[in-house]
Parts: structure tokens; C-alpha cells; sequence
């Protein structure tokens, strides 16, 4: 995760008040300032909000990168289907058996390589959400996934 001073920095590249980017994201103004006192690091979905409203990567929030690629703005959250069914594609299905595999730590797939291969074929939304999983609890994945499991 980077530092809350990288946080400020951004912050005020924008020229915007503690207020502002609480606004933004969605949070208190004193959790802004908890971030940039290094008291705490955003997580889940403040993570993938801080990124929109600072025009980085969520992989440069989280560290994995020093370049702050800028997210697309009208990326937006991904969708279900306007039918409201949830019908995973093979690749999403391995995803989610890969996540409680992860979840459940120590289980692999025997095509783990495979599986390697595909994930580095996602589109960059679909590794901002990979990025976004990892920034997740314990608690907060078995979460997400009864309710990926449940849709």
C-alpha cells in the first residue's frame, strides 16, 4: 500500500481539501485523515473508490506498481447481466474456484498453470478486481464469495 505522504501528494496534485476527496470516495473526512497519518490503509471498496478519485491504478495504491497508471473513468464497477442472471464464463468459473482455493489456502488446481496463463489475458478491470481481492480480509473474501456463490 503506498503511504498516506503519496496519498496527501495526490491529494493536493488535485488541489483538493481532506474534505473533498472524503466526498469523492465516500468516507469521513477523518478516515482521509487517518490515511494520510499512516494510522490505517484503505480497504475494500475504498480502494477501488480512492483509485477513481485520484486517477491511479488500484495496483499503484496497493504498491504492486510505481507507475500510477490512471483508471478509466467510465470503467465504472462491473455489471451483472441486464437479465439479472449471473451466468459466469469458464474463465470466471476457474476465478472463483481459484479464489476459495486461495481462500482456503494450500488447494490448487491441477491446471494451475493454466490458469496462470488466463489470468494474465484479463482485461485491466478484471485485475484491478484481482488487485482488490488480495487487499481484502480473510473475513471480508468468505464474504464476497457466499455472495458471488449466491448471485
Amino acid at each position: 500500500m503506498i503511504t498516506g505522504e503519496e496519498i496527501r501528494r495526490l491529494r493536493k496534485e488535485k488541489k483538493w481539501t481532506q474534505q473533498d476527496l472524503a466526498n469523492e470516495v465516500g468516507v469521513a473526512k477523518t478516515t482521509v485523515l487517518d490515511w494520510e497519518k499512516n494510522r490505517y490503509s484503505p480497504e475494500g471498496k475504498n480502494v477501488n473508490n480512492l483509485a477513481r478519485a485520484l486517477n491511479v491504478s488500484i495496483a499503484y495504491l496497493m504498491g504492486e506498481t510505481d507507475e500510477p497508471r490512471p483508471v478509466s473513468p467510465a470503467a465504472g464497477p462491473p455489471q451483472k447481466p441486464a437479465s439479472g442472471d449471473f451466468n459466469p464464463t469458464g474463465l470466471q468459473e476457474k476465478l472463483l474456484e481459484f479464489l476459495a482455493a486461495v481462500h482456503d489456502r494450500g488447494k490448487t488446481s491441477p491446471d494451475f498453470l493454466d490458469l496462470i496463463r488466463q489470468v494474465n489475458a484479463l482485461s485491466e478491470d478484471e485485475k484491478q478486481l484481482l488487485l482488490l481481492w488480495r487487499s481484502l480480509s480473510p473475513e471480508k473474501q468468505e464474504t464476497a464469495l457466499r455472495l458471488l456463490k449466491a448471485l
